[in-house]
């Protein structure tokens, strides 16, 4: 069986661990960061290591210290455009928040090839 790398960016690991389990069944290994702009760097620095994304739509930025918020995911998605270049790396967003007036405020800025998935 194949093995593959997702690289997983949320501030709460522990809301994550029935996807662990379930990806590592299917011969999935996921890499934890807490902070987009982390993950983001993780992801530049070792681009061929990883062969998708998954990005949570209200989290930290840069720092444990912010408030949880939308801009880490506008800041990774821009990422991930400008990696185009070197790689495409399919990506998508997990999160909780698809009800909360901050998220839904913003999901129409998203592109319309993102896919959404929700963790409820």
């Amino acid at each position: 069986m194949k093995k593959y790398s997702f690289l997983l960016i949320d501030d709460k690991k522990e809301a994550t661990a029935g996807l662990d389990s379930f990806a590592a069944m299917h011969g999935i290994s996921i890499y934890h960061f807490e902070t987009h702009k982390g993950g983001m760097e993780e992801l530049e620095n070792s681009l061929n290591d990883y062969d998708a994304v998954i990005l949570d739509a209200l989290g930290w930025n840069e720092s444990k210290d912010e408030s949880e918020e939308i801009t880490g995911l506008h800041q990774s998605l821009r990422k991930l455009s400008e990696l185009k270049r070197d790689k495409i790396v399919p990506h998508c967003i997990y999160t909780a928040f698809t009800d909360k007036d901050v998220f839904q405020s913003q999901k129409n800025a998203l592109p319309p090839e993102i896919r959404i998935f929700s963790k409820t």
